[in-house]
């Protein structure tokens, strides 16, 4: 008598458990690194306004090219 062979694929638990954590650690990767250009883009326009303060004038700044900056940052 010969014995019915099965062709379906059993995949371990552990490996799908071992995926799906590793999918949530790239996605966490990925939202981190956006928040951190984010960061890195508001700072540099923050110091780009100290920066453009002048001396001869104190009272006024010249921020209009930097409010682009920020809403592009923003998007």
């Amino acid at each position: 008598m010969m014995q019915p062979v099965t062709t379906t694929d059993h995949v371990s638990a552990n490996y799908r458990y071992i995926a799906a954590y590793n999918e949530v650690n790239a996605r966490i990767g990925q939202r981190q690194h956006a928040l951190s250009l984010y960061i890195t883009l508001v700072v540099g326009l923050i110091a780009a306004l100290v920066a453009s303060k002048r001396v001869e004038e104190p009272n006024t700044l010249f921020i209009g090219w930097l409010v682009y900056g920020f809403s592009i940052a923003s998007v």
